[in-house]
């Protein structure tokens, strides 16, 4: 499995991309993309939104 992680400004996890494919398809690597991959059956992607004090608000996967 391979997985990577996008942050906003302030370092917060906003977005958690996971392979689920063993040994991947050989594209680029979750961790090594600019982009956040779209959600498919073997990409799992979980979001999430902060409150304005900070705390997390929702995770939707």
């Amino acid at each position: 499995m391979d997985s990577g992680h996008w942050q906003d400004g302030f370092g917060r996890a906003i977005v958690t991309a996971t392979d689920v494919t063993n040994g991947g398809s050989g594209d680029t690597p979750l961790s090594a993309r600019d982009a956040i991959p779209a959600r498919s059956d073997t990409v799992l992607v979980t979001t999430t939104a902060y409150e304005v004090c900070g705390m997390p608000k929702t995770a939707t996967s």
